[in-house]
């Protein structure tokens, strides 16, 4: 019992982790999205959180084929790694409603989101 317990904590620890690590990435790679909408797991995923939108398939896509030996629920994914990954995909348009990613973030609105303009 213990030991799923241990288990239990370990895994919910690093599913927060890795939240803080792509979501801190974002705030440094964009600072004016602090205290935007944009400070939100939806910039990446979907409502039910699990899933991730045009955006966050985009960014994962870039991570797993510039680091396929990394493991993203292991935490492989480095700060440096991800901020490479959105600057990657900046020039992207991932909801194609006609403005690229970067502009999304310049403005405010969500690069999943192609009704978020």
């Amino acid at each position: 019992m213990k030991l799923l317990l241990v288990i239990a904590i370990t895994f919910s620890s690093n599913l927060a982790l890795a939240k803080m690590n792509f979501m801190e990435v974002m705030k440094v790679t964009y600072p004016n999205i602090e205290s935007s909408k944009l400070n939100d797991c939806k910039t990446c995923h979907t409502i039910d959180k699990w899933q991730r939108n045009a955006f966050g398939v985009d960014l994962g896509n870039w991570l797993r084929a510039n680091y396929p030996d990394a493991i993203p629920s292991t935490q492989q994914y480095r700060p440096e790694m991800i901020r490479l990954a959105f600057l990657h995909v900046k020039d992207l348009d991932s909801d194609n409603d006609g403005f690229t990613n970067q502009e999304e973030f310049e403005n405010g609105t969500f690069p999943g989101d192609s009704e978020d303009y």
